[in-house]
């Protein structure tokens, strides 16, 4: 008979945001969040799921990825909680829009059936970007405050 290692109740939950403040090295190459390196995953994202129109917009303290095709279709939920498989990139691929919910002060997404705050008070600057964009996600530069890890609980705004 094969002995376990591990039985079932030696293994804990992990808190995924917990996880990914204390693991950074893991995700980014500097070892620590870089709110542009973020979006350049983001961007990544984008591309590997068929965008042929991705751009990155710094605008008043915020950093807006926009593309022509919505990477986070199917997935949006999942993708602002956690670390939501990312099956575009690969059998072991996650997807990056959760780092900013982590590490930034404001998240918000905005598709073309309307727009909504992820994780602070404020759509930033979603309504200067235009609705030619099947999604949008702009977070602050700033870093959140120490304490802060709950936003909003994604209050929306339908576009008429």
């Amino acid at each position: 008979m094969e002995r376990l290692l591990y039985r079932p109740e030696d293994l804990r939950r992990v808190d995924v945001r917990e996880y990914v403040q204390n693991e950074q090295y893991r995700f980014f190459r500097s070892g620590q969040y870089n709110p542009f390196e973020a979006a350049s995953l983001i961007v990544l994202e984008a591309v590997l799921v068929g965008a042929e129109d991705v751009r990155i917009r710094v605008v008043d303290g915020w950093i807006c990825v926009l593309s022509d095709v919505d990477w986070l279709s199917g997935v949006e939920s999942d993708a602002f909680s956690g670390l939501a498989p990312f099956k575009s990139g690969g059998p072991n691929s996650v997807t990056s829009d959760f780092f900013p919910v982590v590490f930034s002060r404001a998240v918000a997404t905005a598709t073309r059936d309307g727009a909504r705050i992820v994780k602070g008070e404020t759509l930033g600057p979603l309504s200067s970007l235009g609705d030619d964009w099947a999604r949008v996600l702009a977070f602050e530069i700033a870093p959140a405050r120490q304490g802060d890890r709950e936003g909003s609980r994604g209050r929306e705004s339908r576009k008429s």
